[in-house]
């Protein structure tokens, strides 16, 4: 009798549940990697992976959106923008390179009737880093005007595609975008609009109220050549 009583509590179906949520909650994501726009989060990925268990790297805002839902409570790397639209984070650690810790963003234009005085009209491209309603915060508050269409791409090349084929005015970059599409193009690019304030490179924070000591001293030894393909070269404490 003892033993069948002892095989009714192992198949116990609340038994069951509770040891399955548990395994859920063990297995959740620890990390989420954004990098908006870049092509390479398989190598990234990788990367992260061989550093902390259970990162995920995103490039897409709606995927990483999706990843936040799933995994509330997991530390998140991402540009500084996000943090300072996205309460409930605290920032532990910014990226940098060299001793430079954070940079503007830009309108850009080729066409010389673009202005400030009409930009709000115009068709502007722009790499999706904080989603619709969050970009337009992001540039209301920046650049002090609201712009009506903004078409929102998952490439950063694309946005000088956009820009030479006249699909779009004039495109928001950052200052590091701006000096990759100066390099890389011949078209008489125009700055018209700077960004109030200078934001950080990607940004290493965890949920308010959260410590996570060892994943931080993880990405201090994190390799120079993982830093380097998600566009930084070091961190800075917070």
């Amino acid at each position: 009798m003892k033993i069948k009583e002892t095989n009714l509590r192992l198949y116990n179906p609340f038994l069951i549940i509770y040891t399955l949520l548990c395994i859920s909650v063990t297995g959740q994501t620890s990390l989420l990697v954004f990098i908006p726009g870049k092509q390479n989060t398989v190598q990234v990925k990788d990367g992260f992976n061989k550093l902390i268990e259970r990162s995920m790297v995103y490039n897409r805002i709606k995927d990483f959106d999706s990843a936040l839902a799933a995994s509330p409570d997991a530390a998140v790397i991402a540009p500084e923008p996000f943090f300072a639209f996205t309460p409930g984070y605290k920032i532990v650690l910014s990226g940098k390179t060299g001793s430079t810790t954070g940079e503007k963003y830009h309108i850009i234009t080729v066409k010389k009737d673009v202005t400030t005085g009409n930009i709000s009209e115009k068709k502007v491209g722009v790499v999706d880093f904080l989603g619709k309603d969050g970009l337009s915060r992001f540039i209301k508050d920046q650049f002090g005007f609201e712009i009506k269409t903004l078409k929102r791409a998952n490439k950063e090349d694309d946005l000088l595609t956009m820009l030479g084929m006249d699909a779009v005015e004039a495109i928001i970059v950052s200052e590091t975008q701006y000096r990759e599409i100066l390099s890389n193009t011949k078209l008489p690019i125009m700055i018209i609009a700077s960004s109030s304030k200078s934001f950080g490179f990607l940004t290493y924070g965890i949920k308010e109220g959260k410590k996570n000591e060892s994943q931080k001293k993880k990405l201090l030894k994190a390799p120079v050549g993982l830093l380097n393909q998600i566009g930084i070269e070091g961190w800075d404490l917070r």
